[in-house]
């Protein structure tokens, strides 16, 4: 009877453990997350930087599960060892080395199941060149003038004249990178006009001939209004030191009808205290308090939308010293020598040798008022040579050591000369010529019309006196005959009916004989230039001597127009400093010698003095 009740007891636990095998639940089964599709670098990329993005699609998970990501890298194609990277986004950057190819996909997990993805292949680029720095428009900017002009850095690379940019713009990234517009360019910057209120992605593609390499990817967004926010131009933000007495400027707002928009300038001062002035003009001057915090902005209203700009703060300064005058380039001038000395007055101050003065040049001052060229100096002017046809603004900030302040603003546009000066070719500067039948020669002038230039080929035959010889001619060679034992300079003047061009001053000797010792070149003047601020003046110039034979010099300096008086002799130096005083002319000359008793002397120069 016991047997069979075991048997029983058995079955029933058989009858059991089948039932609840066969019961479980179907609705407790794990979906498994779907595979991502793999977006950067894409498949076969045969030149990508070596410092990737990794970028991929999301994973959908049916159960509504936390997704985690696993990021395989490999470099071989057997896939036998890889580089893992577990994250929950769908980028990552890793450095990789250069001139190798890699393999990688991505593994989508919801911690019970996995899906993996496709495999990509790529292959890293040899390091001939980096790629560009993405400049404006930055990234996660979310009001950006749809008129925009994209700028990047240039390619480090030895030969930038071989680098071409590719802009390549989304205007989907997230939903759709693979759709896109490029634009392929030989600068580092492009104006394209956007849709307003949407949203963008931008990269530069660099190419040098040998390798391609991608930038980093940045975001930004257009503004929506039918108009947008004035930018703010001067004061700039955070002056600590700026004068009193203010001429506030600020930008054009983008706007189809500029003559219906309406500037409100608005000035709060640290009690909070406002003035309020309603302007069509983009500029207002004012006299504020010294040694007190202001901040400030612009409304504009076009009739149908109002936009405010940022807010900015400066402080004035207390009362040490004044802000500079600009002298040279004065503004609104529209043709000025590309060559130019820039001049200020200097700053009314006890202790002038503390003061330095930082000269501030724009050459795109209305859309980049933050980007300048910048020389700090001791001394109230500048020489620099600029390029033509080219709007600049320039302003100096004075610094005494306590207070900082801000000239005004100037602005010019230097000269657009449509061709270049001649290249002088033979005798090369500084020759000694064997013979004495010289065919002169010189390089066209870079002109679209070659058929009509003239050249005016001169040359000195007594340079001291100024006396020269002058032909004109439509070919850049001409054949003359000369001394022997004679010390000639020469030049180019190019005209082609628009503009005239004047090239280098090259001197050249003449050989006598084998033994012969030959006097110095004339000197050539350096500086000081036409007009100059009075006081400790430099004078400077340049000699050359064919015998490579040490020279001294001798200065004759005064107010008549060929000066006799001697202020230095027998100086190894080739500049002097003096005194002057204002609004004088000086006339000055240098007599050079070398050690075998030959001299020469150079032609007088003058300059005149400023307050």
């Amino acid at each position: 009877m016991k047997s069979i009740y075991l048997k029983y007891f058995v079955s029933l636990l058989c009858i059991c453990y089948i039932f609840s095998q066969c019961s479980s639940d179907d609705d407790n089964s794990n979906a498994v997350p779907s595979k991502v599709q793999l977006i950067s670098p894409t498949k076969s990329q045969s030149c990508i930087n070596y410092d990737v993005t990794f970028q991929w699609s999301n994973s959908f998970d049916a159960d509504g599960d936390d997704i985690s990501y696993i990021l395989k890298i490999y470099d071989d194609a057997t896939l036998s060892s890889s580089q893992d990277i577990t994250t929950s986004n769908t980028s990552e950057t890793v450095n990789l080395e250069f001139g190798k190819t890699y393999y990688w996909n991505v593994i989508a997990s919801d911690g019970s199941n996995q899906s993996q993805s496709d495999t990509n292949e790529f292959t890293t680029c040899m390091e001939d060149h980096n790629p560009v720095q993405l400049l404006y428009p930055d990234t996660g900017q979310t009001c950006v003038n749809p008129n925009i002009n994209f700028k990047w850095s240039k390619a480090s690379i030895n030969n930038n004249d071989n680098i071409e940019y590719t802009l390549r713009l989304y205007d989907d990234y997230q939903t759709n990178p693979n759709s896109f517009t490029d634009q392929t360019l030989n600068k580092n910057q492009f104006e394209l006009t956007l849709e307003t209120d949407k949203e963008y992605a931008w990269q530069i593609i660099s190419h040098n001939g040998n390798t391609t390499i991608e930038s980093e990817i940045k975001s930004f967004t257009t503004c929506k209004e039918d108009h947008n926010p004035v930018q703010l131009i001067y004061p700039s933000t955070n002056v600590s030191c700026i004068s009193p007495s203010i001429n506030f400027q600020w930008g054009n707002a983008s706007v189809d009808n500029e003559e219906s928009i309406e500037y409100i300038l608005q000035i709060l001062d640290e009690e909070n205290n406002t003035q309020e002035y309603t302007l069509k003009e983009k500029q207002k001057e004012v006299i504020l308090d010294f040694g007190k915090n202001y901040s400030w902005k612009v409304i504009s209203n076009n009739g149908n939308t109002t936009m405010e700009s940022e807010l900015r703060e400066f402080s004035t300064c207390d009362e040490d010293h004044n802000p500079v005058q600009l002298i040279y380039p004065p503004t609104g001038q529209t043709c000025i020598n590309n060559d130019v000395t820039f001049q200020w007055t200097k700053a009314s101050i006890n202790n002038e040798e503390n003061m330095n003065y930082t000269l501030q040049v724009f050459d795109d001052y209305q859309n980049n008022p933050d980007s300048y060229e910048s020389y700090t100096l001791s001394e109230n002017q500048k020489n620099l040579v600029l390029k033509m046809n080219k709007q600049y603004a320039w302003k100096v900030v004075s610094n005494n050591g306590n207070t900082i302040l801000e000239s005004d603003i100037k602005s010019f546009t230097t000269c657009k000369e449509d061709h270049n000066p001649v290249q002088l070719i033979y005798p090369a500067n500084g020759q000694l010529c064997a013979e004495n039948d010289i065919t002169f020669q010189w390089g066209e002038a870079s002109t679209q019309n070659t058929d009509n230039i003239q050249y005016t080929f001169m040359i000195y035959t007594d340079y001291e006196n100024n006396i020269f010889e002058e032909i004109q001619t439509s070919e850049n060679t001409l054949s003359k005959n000369l001394e022997k034992g004679k010390a000639y300079y020469w030049k180019v003047i190019s005209d082609n009916g628009n503009s005239t061009m004047e090239s280098e001053l090259f001197s050249f000797y003449t050989e006598e004989n084998t033994n012969s010792d030959y006097a110095p070149y004339a000197p050539q003047l350096v500086a000081p230039s036409s007009d100059i601020s009075s006081g400790a003046v430099t004078l400077e110039w340049t000699c050359k001597d064919i015998d490579s034979e040490k020279l001294t010099y001798t200065i004759y300096f005064g107010t008549e127009e060929k000066p006799s008086q001697i202020i230095a002799d027998n100086i190894e130096d080739s500049s002097f400093e003096i005194q002057t005083e204002a609004n004088m002319t000086y006339y000055w000359f240098i007599k050079a010698h070398d050690d075998t008793g030959n001299s020469t002397q150079g032609q007088v120069w003058s300059f005149n003095t400023l307050e």
